[in-house]
């Protein structure tokens, strides 16, 4: 759409009227705004840990190897400023703080049960997928073997 204006030295111009794409609209898309809080490599993981007792942090990365301290670190600080997990300190000398779901975590276990029955029904094919993505030639593969 556009509109027709004159600039001060009357000759005509058309300028652009305010478009909405529909890719921004996507951005608000209520599975965009899920991504936002469960995206990630490690967060889904970390999730799926957490759905049952209560975990300790050392447990966690033990479980979640290779992942750093500080990626762990990081990415529970979010999942707890997002309100899908609890951390909890005890006042114990070595300090103790575990986590666990929250009510709106815990919220999010019905979609983990879905995926988790969508990757076992499609096991085969996901596998010869990875098989084909790790044995595919990459550029710098074949630019090593010229």
């Amino acid at each position: 759409m556009t509109s027709r204006q004159y600039n001060h030295t009357g000759i005509q111009i058309q300028t652009m009227t305010k478009y909405v794409s529909p890719v921004k609209n996507a951005l608000n898309s209520p599975v965009v705004n899920a991504l936002k809080l469960i995206g990630g490599k490690w967060k889904i993981a970390i999730i799926y840990t957490l759905r049952g007792d209560p975990v300790r942090f050392g447990e966690l990365k033990r479980t979640l190897s290779p992942i750093t301290q500080q990626m762990l670190t990081k990415q529970l600080r979010e999942l707890e400023r997002d309100l899908l997990i609890d951390r909890t300190v005890f006042e114990v000398i070595p300090p103790k703080v575990e986590y666990s779901l929250t009510e709106f975590g815990q919220s999010f276990m019905p979609v983990m049960e879905s995926l988790c029955n969508w990757s076992t029904e499609n096991q085969a094919l996901m596998e010869g997928i990875s098989k084909r993505e790790d044995s595919a030639p990459t550029i710098a593969t074949d630019l090593a073997a010229s």
